[in-house]
């Protein structure tokens, strides 16, 4: 799998603004909404994001994070990434702080396609 085919330029964040990881998951929903213009999903696919995180950290290990969400009425994976060099607390695994968040989400019809994706990721 390329990730560039599901990660476009404009949905990418250098340097995260956030200090903490609700912050971050927070500006990466609005960012991955705002330029794929759909706005009124944002909401919902914060709820689920956020409720997935309380649930279990998305934290997988070695700086990087992978927290998600099936939103339906999206057409296919998107993701948008943040970089955060002084790192987060993400709850990871390995208690470690997160610098790399790679913020997905997906209709429920592409459940595969997101099983890749993060498969690739962790590799």
């Amino acid at each position: 799998m390329v990730l560039t085919e599901y990660i476009l330029k404009y949905c990418v964040i250098p340097f995260v603004e956030a200090k903490t990881k609700s912050d971050a998951i927070k500006e990466l929903t609005h960012l991955l909404f705002e330029r794929k213009r759909m706005r009124e999903m944002a909401g919902p696919a914060l709820d689920q994001i956020v409720a997935r995180e309380i649930t279990e950290s998305t934290g997988i290990g070695h700086g990087i994070a992978v927290p998600h969400a099936r939103v339906t009425g999206m057409k296919g994976l998107s993701c948008s990434v943040g970089r955060a060099p002084e790192g987060l607390d993400f709850m990871a695994i390995d208690h470690l702080p997160v610098q790399l968040i790679f913020l997905i989400c997906y209709p429920p019809t592409e459940q595969t396609t997101y099983l890749n994706f993060v498969a690739t990721v962790a590799r």
